[in-house]
């Protein structure tokens, strides 16, 4: 059976692996909502002028 440090440092690890992974999905995320709306502003821009 484990001891408490080890199942504290297994924690400790568990979810910063978490914290690490969400970062990378809302990282992701941010992009993905951004690059539609950036190229529809530039469009929209370039329609404008025409």
């Amino acid at each position: 059976m484990a001891s408490f440090d080890q199942k504290l440092a297994m924690a400790k690890r568990c979810s910063h692996e978490g914290v690490v992974a969400g970062a990378k999905a809302a990282v992701v995320a941010t992009i993905a909502t951004a690059i539609p709306t950036v190229s529809n502003s530039t469009f929209y821009c370039k329609k404008k002028r025409s």
